[in-house]
């Protein structure tokens, strides 16, 4: 089974992906942590040196490779692979995570926008400013949420839920029949 965590910063994307591979033992792959082994730098580096373009090209290919394989049906082994927001809105991932593989299963992380702001430390005390950030983080989060609309996918929102009770919740989505194996 191949578990595909996404969401926006600050929604636990980490925290859900580790607490799956604790109750799994399943290898986790963070995308942005593979795209520094392979470019040899952080993509907040290849942000600011080569432009969001290049980062972006970066993400979409590294992730393009990683989906490019599914677990298969009969194999007990697997994997979780976390992915940031915007790659899950490019046309070709979008396509490869449309495939209605039983095999995979899309995890959306979310979180109310008080919390994802803590997390992010977006809600630091600011002399000026605050209502416009809050308002352009939330214009963010709705264009992902968006963009990930055609996606058939479980929802996860750890606001008020521990990431060990979403990874068991979730657990007990995969073993219903939408899931299972066909006969």
């Amino acid at each position: 089974m191949e578990y595909i965590i996404f969401g926006v910063a600050g929604a636990g994307k980490t925290a859900l992906a580790q607490a799956l591979a604790e109750a799994t033992a399943l290898p986790v792959i963070e995308l942005d942590e593979e795209v520094a082994r392979v470019a040899g730098q952080p993509v907040g580096q290849i942000l600011v040196r080569e432009g969001t373009d290049v980062a972006l090209r970066w993400q979409r290919e590294l992730a393009e490779q990683l989906l490019s394989t599914l677990p298969d049906e009969d194999d007990t082994e697997g994997r979780i692979l976390v992915l940031g927001p915007e790659v899950v809105t490019q046309p070709q991932i979008q396509k490869i995570l449309s495939d209605n593989s039983t095999s995979r299963v899309l995890v959306e992380v979310t979180a109310d926008l008080d919390t994802l702001m803590r997390r992010t430390g977006l809600n630091a005390p600011r002399t000026v400013g605050f209502g416009p950030l809050r308002r352009t983080f939330a214009t963010m989060v709705d264009s992902y949420r968006q963009a990930w609309d055609g996606l058939e996918r479980e929802i996860m929102d750890t606001t008020t839920i521990e990431a060990s009770q979403n990874a068991a919740s979730l657990l007990a989505l995969v073993a219903a029949a939408r899931y299972s194996k066909a006969d």
